[in-house]
C-alpha cells in the first residue's frame, strides 16, 4: 500500500472512530452505558486499523511529503477532530463512571442504614429482642460494570 493509500485510509477509518465515539458519547450522556457493548467491537476493529495506519506513516515520516498536500490537509483536521473526540469521549466516560460510584455509594450507605444499629449480644450477655423483623440480615449484590 502506497502512502497515499495510507493516509486516505486513515482518513476514513479515524472518521469512522470519531462518529462511533460521537454515538459512544450520546449513548452515555443518555445514561444508556449498557448499549456502548454493541459498539465495542467496531470500535476495537477500527482502533487496530487506525495504529497500523499510524505506525506505518511514522516509520518513515518523510514518506508523508510525497502525498498530495489536500490529503495531508485533511489528515491533519481529522487527527485534530480526532484528539478532540478522544478528550471528549474521556470526559464522558469519567463523568459516567463517578456517576455509577456514586449511585454505588449511595446503596451501600442505605442498605447500611436499614441495618440495625444493634448486632450480637446485649450487655447482660442476651441476644438483643428481635421483632417486627428487625436484625434480619441483609443480602446485596452490586455489579460494578460500567
Amino acid at each position: 500500500m502506497n502512502t497515499g493509500d495510507i493516509a486516505t485510509t486513515l482518513i476514513a477509518v479515524t472518521s469512522r472512530l470519531i462518529d462511533l465515539m460521537g454515538r459512544e458519547i450520546e449513548l452515555l450522556r443518555s445514561m444508556r452505558p449498557r448499549e456502548i457493548e454493541t459498539l465495542q467491537a467496531d470500535k476495537a476493529g477500527l482502533a487496530r486499523v487506525y495504529l497500523e495506519h499510524v505506525t506505518q506513516l511514522q516509520s518513515e515520516p518523510s514518506r508523508l511529503n510525497a502525498v498530495e498536500s489536500i490529503v495531508r490537509d485533511e489528515l491533519c483536521r481529522v487527527t485534530e477532530r480526532f484528539e478532540e473526540a478522544v478528550a471528549e469521549n474521556a470526559r464522558a466516560l469519567r463523568a459516567a463512571s463517578e456517576a455509577n460510584n456514586r449511585l454505588i455509594k449511595a446503596i451501600i450507605e442505605a442498605a447500611e442504614q436499614a441495618q440495625p444499629r444493634h448486632s450480637g449480644y446485649t450487655n447482660a450477655g442476651t441476644a438483643p429482642e428481635r421483632s417486627a423483623g428487625k436484625g434480619r440480615g441483609l443480602s446485596l449484590t452490586i455489579n460494578q460494570q460500567l
